[in-house]
């Protein structure tokens, strides 16, 4: 971490410096117009405003953006966090769904009904394995499988050479 210290020369926190006045490594790399134009890009403001409000052409900010290893790092990184934070508010969402969809059934009972049958509920249950063995010898299985779609499929049609082995092996001639 690096001291950020204002235009004051304080050693206050200031735009863009984190807690402290501490900066993340790569951010102390940036001039007070990339850091700006970052915080204003964050915000979602269209390319044309932030480059008006930082004082810089368009173009600069294009530049920055594909060439200047410290403002891309850091705009990879706050592009990292918004992903993060949206994946993690679609869970939350998704746990919503889940919740409302259990609330209907409790009231409909076609949707309770629905929600069996999709679930398959009262199908025999596919039993997940708990043991590390066990898992790793079905692994190990489903790899194989696989490879064996993948070899089958490199070879062309798959279906000929299948109907042709099985042909061959029962004594059928075949051409």
């Amino acid at each position: 971490m690096v001291q950020a210290v204002n235009e004051g020369g304080s050693g206050e926190q200031g735009e863009g410096v984190g807690p402290a006045g501490l900066v993340e490594p790569g951010e102390a790399e940036l001039s007070a117009a990339q850091r700006r134009a970052l915080v204003l890009l964050g915000e979602g403001r269209p390319l044309q405003e932030v480059a008006q409000q930082v004082g810089v052409h368009r173009t600069t900010l294009y530049r920055w953006s594909r060439r200047d290893a410290a403002f891309r790092a850091q705009r990879n990184a706050w592009e990292m966090d918004l992903r993060e934070s949206c994946r993690a508010a679609l869970i939350k969402s998704g746990m919503d769904a889940v919740a409302c969809i259990a609330e209907s059934a409790r009231f409909n009972t076609d949707v309770a009904w629905k929600l069996i049958k999709e679930l398959k509920l009262f199908d025999q249950a596919h039993t997940l394995s708990i043991d590390p063995g066990r898992v790793q010898r079905e692994i190990e299985a489903e790899e194989i499988e696989v490879e064996d779609a993948l070899e089958m499929r490199s070879r062309g049609s798959g279906m000929s050479d299948l109907l042709h082995r099985m042909l061959t092996q029962q004594g059928s001639p075949v051409k």
